[in-house]
């Protein structure tokens, strides 16, 4: 990892089921972010389309895109003319696949598609509408190595686990956490960071979508579980946090992990 690395986090408030209006605005605030210092600039997860399935799970196929579609081109070209890299939550389509997946793009600064991630642990209606993902990547980048996982993903310690054990320093998480289950936002996300002694990022969304609500409450946790930048109002907003490589020194579980006890047991 550099020696620091600076980090914005996009609360955004999306337009249900318009990805053009969701685009031009976060074309926007991503060049705010660079502007202010930001070298990793993330974006919460489905920000193209809005979240809640219900409202327009039978729309999601339509408004998914590949690769190659104008949400990466938008953000590449930022990514580019700014010399950031950008993380994309959306739902991408891949040709041999019949339903889209929940996925993240990671655009490096030189504008290309420098990794994706398909979320593995799909919440209740994301199983009718998305393919389920089934790998956990680490990216080497210039900035460090960085793992994602997305919401429902980041209940699951296995999940942090093994971006850890592939060599991640910072892991990112997209998210659209509603707004019943804070508590277990505010738990999850230190624990992930102390547990495998390194930085968790977790951008969520705001916003209202029929009865689904969002509040936010986006959050940078350091390797020792503390939380080193949250936002504290419901709105749409940025948080930004200068991570140090310095933080980054031995935890204390991962040495003594027992991995051939846990395979013995089942686990």
């Amino acid at each position: 990892m550099k020696e620091s690395v600076t980090i914005a986090l996009l609360q955004f408030e999306s337009v249900l089921g318009d990805p053009a209006a969701n685009r031009k605005k976060a074309e926007k605030m991503a060049r705010d972010a660079a502007q202010q210092g930001a070298q990793l600039i993330c974006f919460p997860e489905l920000f193209t389309t809005g979240y809640n399935l219900d409202l327009i799970g039978d729309r999601i196929q339509d408004m998914a895109e590949s690769l190659d579609g104008p949400t990466v081109k938008t953000l590449g070209r930022v990514a580019k003319e700014t010399g950031v890299f950008v993380i994309a939550p959306m739902a991408l389509r891949e040709a041999e696949k019949d339903r889209p997946l929940n996925a993240a793009v990671l655009i490096g600064s030189d504008g290309q598609v420098a990794g994706v991630y398909a979320k593995c642990h799909l919440f209740e209606k994301e199983r009718l509408y998305f393919q389920e993902g089934n790998a956990f990547p680490v990216f080497d980048t210039p900035l460090g190595r960085i793992g994602i996982m997305i919401c429902f993903d980041a209940g699951f310690p296995e999940a942090a686990r093994c971006l850890k054990l592939h060599g991640a320093e910072i892991i990112i998480c997209p998210s659209a956490w509603r707004i019943q289950d804070l508590s277990a936002w505010q738990l999850n996300m230190p624990q992930r960071a102390l547990e495998n002694t390194c930085f968790v990022a977790a951008v969520n969304r705001f916003g209202q979508e029929g009865t689904l609500y969002m509040g936010g409450y986006s959050m940078v946790c350091g390797p020792h579980g503390a939380v080193l930048a949250q936002a504290r109002k419901e709105e749409e907003t940025m948080v930004t946090a200068t991570l140090w490589a310095k933080e980054l020194e031995e935890g204390p579980y991962l040495p003594y992990r027992r991995p051939q006890l846990y395979k013995k047991e089942g686990i």
